[in-house]
């Protein structure tokens, strides 16, 4: 049943209507009123013109009082609906100044027409008429203060298709909501509340966003899906069908609109609060840990790199040496000493180099303190030219 076809059906047409409207019921009086009015004013001028004049002014008053009686003004973006002898008229009544007859006539409902604000999920000790309680959400529960912005749309509808329109409006929006965030953690929560728009929480769609990308609606099948543009209540498929929520639905047949949902806050407890920030601690400390692993490892790093680039020069130092002492062995060779007068020559000269007029005695055997390795290295490159000279040379010298 569509929504104008349930308009139409509580609405009274002409043959519905009771036997006096306020109208009717206006005529009536006056009628009745004038009739009594016009009797009593005869009998009273059979009586003498004291009596005539006296009827004349307490009759004026009662109108009046009648009159004044009846005086309603219903101010700006207010709709009333009235029933006389219990059933409604068949309109409501629009802002205005209206006379509206006192007797057998009842106002049964004052509707704002403007937006409302509806609280959702308010703290049951505080408020348990309106239906708060907890969200189980993935990691934790905690209590969430919400707000629903909704317009009634139909005065008739929203006072006789439900006892209690906002109520009844409260109980769908709590279930579809808690539903839905049972999908999230606390955290995923707070960060894409933005993004919770009216058709995707009555939807159930799943909300997702990575760090520099755009914002992804998917489906219960995993399939994406959009908001139509201008309209946060109607979600376009992958196919390209157009779906609203159909508790939206159920909402439109009470003649009220939900135009916004608003997650204002999660509500932790205490003992929640003390859990978080101990994770926090922790996080903190493997982050330090991490951190200062990191260091050492670095630290390591750079001295074993120190230690290669040290051994890396000297054995650069010892082949310079062994270069040069080949170099200085061709160059005596090439004066005319034997390979073994060379290598003498040579030993010779790195005993005694560097001393200066230092008091150091070397020994003569060969060896001496702080230059072992010099001469060990001279005396491998020495042997090696001689040996090279022996093999290329005719005489052998």
């Amino acid at each position: 049943m569509t929504f104008d076809n349930l308009k139409i059906n509580l609405y009274h047409t002409e043959k519905e209507v009771t036997m006096f409207t306020p109208i009717k019921a206006w005529i009536g009086f006056f009628i009745l009123y004038f009739g009594i009015g016009t009797i009593l004013f005869f009998l009273a001028k059979t009586s003498g013109s004291v009596y005539v004049v006296s009827f004349s002014v307490v009759w004026a008053i009662l109108l009046l009082v009648f009159i004044i009686w009846s005086w309603n003004v219903i101010t700006h973006q207010h709709q009333w609906i009235i029933e006389f002898f219990g059933k409604y008229t068949g309109e409501p009544l629009h802002p205005g100044l209206k006379f509206i007859f006192p007797l057998f006539t009842t106002l049964r409902s004052n509707n704002y027409m403007g937006e409302q604000i509806m609280e959702l999920y308010l703290d049951e000790k505080e408020n348990d008429l309106m239906g708060g309680g907890v969200v189980d959400f993935k990691d934790a529960s905690a209590p969430v203060e919400a707000k629903a912005f909704i317009q009634i749309k139909d005065s008739a509808l929203a006072t006789y298709e439900i006892s209690n329109v906002f109520k009844g409006i409260e109980e769908r929006l709590d279930s579809a909501l808690r539903a839905f965030l049972a999908n999230y953690t606390i955290d995923e929560a707070g960060s894409l509340k933005t993004y919770f728009k009216v058709g995707i929480i009555l939807n159930g769609i799943l909300v997702e966003k990575k760090e520099g990308q755009p914002v992804c609606y998917r489906d219960v099948n995993g399939e994406e899906v959009s908001l139509k543009p201008g309209n946060d209540s109607t979600i376009i498929l992958s196919d390209g069908t157009e779906k609203k929520p159909a508790v939206l639905k159920e909402i439109e047949k009470w003649g009220v609109t939900v135009n916004t949902i608003v997650i204002t806050d999660v509500i932790l407890s205490n003992e929640i609060r003390t859990q978080r920030r101990k994770v926090l601690e922790e996080d903190q400390k493997a982050q330090a840990a991490k951190f200062t692993k990191q260091a050492i490892i670095t630290a390591s790093e750079g001295a074993l790199q120190v230690a290669k680039n040290k051994a890396d020069g000297e054995e650069y130092a010892f082949d310079q040496r062994g270069r040069g002492m080949r170099k200085q062995l061709k160059n005596v060779s090439k004066a005319g000493l034997s390979g073994k007068e060379a290598s003498d020559h040579i030993t010779k000269t790195k005993l005694y180099e560097n001393i200066g007029d230092k008091a150091v005695i070397l020994e003569t055997s060969g060896t001496a303190v702080g230059q072992g390795a010099h001469i060990g290295a001279g005396a491998a490159a020495i042997s090696s030219v001689v040996n090279n000279q022996n093999q290329t040379s005719p005489s052998g010298s």
